[in-house]
């Protein structure tokens, strides 16, 4: 594809050094177009007195299938190479922007580590930063829950592995080998103060860190595409609305599934068609219909603003292919590394979606 002069928008984007950790989305030194990365020393950047913005998902959040993107701006070349969305947001926004994206992770396994689906001891435990008590933890359904990693920072900056908040307090926590029993301890933290010993009773919530440390953070929310709702819009919608209502949040943004119509693992109602046998095209599929209304202007139909903006905001011109894609509602396939997931010039895209989303609702200019 050949690509074309960036809007003003995109030149704005080139004219600042991205902050985002790992990804590498920077201003080529030349017109030689060489692929740059460096990591930041948070403590250096100064943001503004704003909430931050904690990006919720899967994969498709976390930014699996990135990889070298260059766009050309009409003089120079902007390397948006292992752009995430996260770090296209932040770059937008000038507000710092968590990545808690994890690949695999079901729409139940998202809303339990943004706090959305409460976690409960099952019994009266006293624990010091030296002794341990050993406990299950259950779900509000009931169900015996344990994680990987229960800080719920996946692969964003985090000092404090397998960590959680009860009764305000920062506590280790660990599975003991396959039982489903876990144990815990107070961190050894300056954030526990001269705190030696705390007793919990039975039925306390267990916070991850993340949900804890971010609940006052602008909500940016993707799931469902591994399943975790079978199939029932209804239960999705209340796991979407369960993260918002357990955030203190300043606002928040419903980010649609990209997959292409019919094309979904978890998404059994919709076939690449309507009933009636006419494509889908920017219309909503069923699944973007209920999401629409159930949270109106908080809806970012992603999958639609990729067809109508995504070959633009990168520079190209659409093939014969592109357009008849489009026609059907399938995303151009320059924007993926595969079936599902995107390359860097669909998560840049993508990020600028969701910042232009932010501006209409308000949250940042």
């Amino acid at each position: 594809m050949k690509r074309l002069g960036l809007t003003l928008a995109l030149f704005a984007f080139a004219s600042n050094v991205l902050l985002g950790g790992q990804s590498s989305c920077m201003l080529s030194n030349d017109d030689n177009v060489q692929e740059e990365s460096y990591n930041v020393d948070y403590n250096t950047i100064k943001y503004d007195a704003l909430p931050g913005i904690a990006c919720w998902g899967d994969s498709m959040m976390e930014g699996v299938g990135s990889e070298e993107g260059y766009i050309f701006n009409g003089s120079e070349y902007v390397d948006i190479g292992y752009c995430t969305t996260p770090s296209v947001i932040e770059q937008f926004t000038g507000i710092r922007t968590y990545n808690f994206g994890v690949a695999g992770e079901t729409s139940y396994d998202i809303a339990v580590r943004a706090g959305g689906i409460p976690v409960f001891i099952d019994r009266d435990i006293t624990i010091t930063r030296k002794k341990a008590a050993k406990a299950y933890l259950y779900d509000e359904y009931g169900n015996i829950y344990n994680a990987e990693d229960y800080s719920g920072y996946g692969t964003e900056q985090n000092d404090y592995y397998n960590t959680c908040y009860i009764n305000g307090f920062l506590c280790n926590i660990k599975n003991v080998n396959n039982s489903g029993m876990v144990e815990i301890s107070l961190c050894d933290s300056d954030i526990n103060g001269n705190k030696k010993k705390l007793s919990i009773p039975a039925n306390t919530a267990v916070i991850s860190k993340a949900a804890y440390e971010h609940r006052n953070d602008i909500l940016v929310i993707e799931m469902g595409s591994n399943d975790g709702w079978d199939n029932d819009y209804s239960k999705l919608i209340l796991q979407y609305k369960q993260i918002i209502s357990s955030s203190n949040c300043a606002g928040y943004i419903i980010v649609g599934d990209t997959d292409n119509p019919g094309e979904s693992l978890a998404d059994y109602n919709q076939s690449a068609t309507y009933d009636d046998g006419s494509f889908i095209g920017t219309g909503d599929t069923y699944w973007e219909a209920a999401l629409r209304e159930a949270f109106g202007e908080h809806f970012l139909n992603t999958r639609v603003y990729l067809l109508e903006n995504g070959l633009s905001d990168c520079g190209f011109t659409p093939s014969e292919e592109d357009l008849n894609n489009i026609e059907m509602g399938f995303i151009p396939e320059s924007l993926r590394s595969d079936y599902t997931h995107f390359n860097a010039y669909g998560y840049y895209s993508k990020g600028k979606a969701i910042y232009l989303k932010g501006v209409e609702l308000g949250y940042w200019n």
